[in-house]
């Protein structure tokens, strides 16, 4: 059997396990909030339990601007601050991940996604498969036989269950057959929680069927005359956001790889 390297998307974890935990009000003796680290330490010991993996690393965004930022100002730029009650845990969770004992991996001017995706792109096969554990749609372009990704869900009224996800569940997600199509299906449909604009008025559904008919944004491009009116236009009118759109939404696989795997080895809880 494959040995097995998870790599939490740590920063968008934390995030979930804030928001899904704020009601609880839950502090420590001095008053600080604490439910972001109290839901992402249970998120990493359900992990260790039940996966009880040989290689383990926790991925975080480092802080400041991304190269993406400098491709487009715009990035990000709609989303909400960071509220101070989550700002005040992440150091909180950096020394948990530390006192695991468990390596905490990131790479300046990179996001976690660029880190992971390195990772899998470079380490996994026949020897050694590569789980995210992430609910983040862009990986799907990473998916491979043995890149997977481990969606964790999550606990609450509306609790969902964790669910592996491999190449055979893009076509439910996007319409399409294959990892490198996801981009270009983000590529049209934009993704409104990072600022990509992708094509104004192209959603998933019709994104999926152009990439799936035509195969790329190339492709959809050159036969720009089979489109109905609506759509060429939509197409036309925005061609240089729908390229821009793919470079933003490509991971990353080429990044030097910050931490050796020897150094991932897992352990238990100190």
């Amino acid at each position: 059997m494959s040995r097995k390297l998870f790599l939490l998307d740590g920063s968008a974890l934390v995030y979930r396990a804030f928001f899904a935990l704020q009601r609880m009000g839950l502090t420590n003796r001095k008053g600080e909030p604490t439910g972001a680290v109290f839901g992402f330490a249970n998120t990493l010991h359900a992990l260790v339990k039940q996966e009880q993996p040989e290689y383990l690393a926790v991925v975080f965004d480092p802080p400041g601007p991304t190269f993406r930022h400098a491709m487009y100002a715009e990035y990000k730029a709609t989303r909400a601050k960071m509220p101070d009650e989550l700002r005040a845990q992440l150091p909180r969770v950096r020394e948990l991940v530390r006192a695991w004992p468990c390596a905490a991996v990131e790479a300046p001017g990179f996001e976690a996604d660029d880190v992971i995706g390195s990772y899998a792109a470079q380490l996994a096969g026949p020897d050694l498969d590569v789980v995210a554990v992430t609910a983040d749609k862009d990986f799907y372009q990473l998916l491979s036989p043995h890149v997977r990704i481990l969606n964790p869900g999550r606990g609450g009224a509306g609790a969902v269950d964790a669910v592996l996800l491999g190449p055979d569940d893009i076509p439910a997600k996007f319409g399409v057959t294959e990892p490198r199509q996801v981009i270009d299906v983000l590529a049209l449909m934009g993704d409104s929680s990072d600022n990509v604009p992708g094509v104004p008025g192209i959603g998933p559904k019709t994104a999926g069927a152009l990439i799936a008919e035509y195969g790329s944004l190339e492709a959809v491009y050159e036969h720009l005359e089979d489109h109905k009116a609506g759509v060429r236009k939509k197409l036309e009118d925005h061609r240089e956001s729908a390229f821009q759109s793919r470079d933003l939404v490509t991971i990353r696989t080429d990044l030097p790889l910050p931490v050796s795997l020897d150094s991932m080895t897992a352990q238990p809880p100190g």
